[in-house]
């Protein structure tokens, strides 16, 4: 668990890695308050970063057949820690190779300070995004 002092330091940044998502979404950096942060698929065809109920998401333009779920994953702050919680989604979620959701039985993956690759669903998804975790 990192000390109170250590979150109001800390920065999340999101790039997207695949330029069929980097048209569309560009580099986000979220601080402490910014959490939870989510990531679904969009119902039109534009991508945009919209106001959720809890926090902020980021609706992504997928084609069929879809990698991505209406509500997909998110990142948020757990006992301290950042996580991406996988919400049940269809084809599940990889973190750094790992895949969480329904099919993996295990639905969320801590990240420490450093960089990991995101992937929202299948290991061939174009949806792919790099997170760096670091505490300026």
């Amino acid at each position: 668990m990192a000390p109170v002092d250590d979150l109001a330091k800390l920065v999340v940044t999101i790039r997207p890695l695949h330029p069929e998502t980097a048209i569309h979404a560009q580099t986000i950096r979220l601080r402490s308050g910014d959490f939870p942060f989510y990531f679904g698929r969009r119902v039109n065809h534009r991508h945009e970063v919209a106001r959720h109920v809890d926090g902020q998401e980021l609706k992504i333009v997928d084609k069929g057949p879809f990698q991505v779920s209406r509500n997909h994953c998110s990142l948020e702050i757990s006992d301290g820690q950042v996580v991406v919680l996988d919400a049940g989604s269809t084809l599940g979620t990889i973190v750094n190779g790992q895949s969480i959701g329904r099919k993996a039985g295990c639905f969320i993956a801590t990240l420490k300070a450093g960089v990991y690759e995101l992937t929202l669903g299948t290991a061939h998804s174009p949806h792919r995004f790099e997170i760096s975790v670091e505490f300026d």
